[in-house]
């Protein structure tokens, strides 16, 4: 396969991950599927950017779990007599 052939094949993949990051916010992380999508087409063609594609998808629709931790002051910030 030619490299632009690869990239295609990368940016086919890797558009789905970037639309749901968008639609959720979170454009980095999206831009980031895509980019990996297309370096993983490049190296080793479909094999590889589908499974990218979808664990980023993944990660981006995967609501969050867990309390917020809680922020606990510095000791230092505490004034001292």
């Amino acid at each position: 396969m030619t490299m632009i052939s690869l990239v295609v094949i990368g940016m086919i993949c890797g558009i789905l991950p970037m639309i749901v990051g968008v639609l959720q916010e979170k454009l980095e992380v999206g831009m980031l599927g895509l980019f990996l999508s297309v370096v993983s087409a490049i190296i080793y063609g479909w094999y590889l950017a589908i499974p990218i594609a979808i664990t980023f998808t993944l990660l981006l629709v995967k609501p969050k779990r867990g309390i917020p931790a809680e922020v606990i002051p510095f000791p230092s910030a505490r004034v001292r007599s």
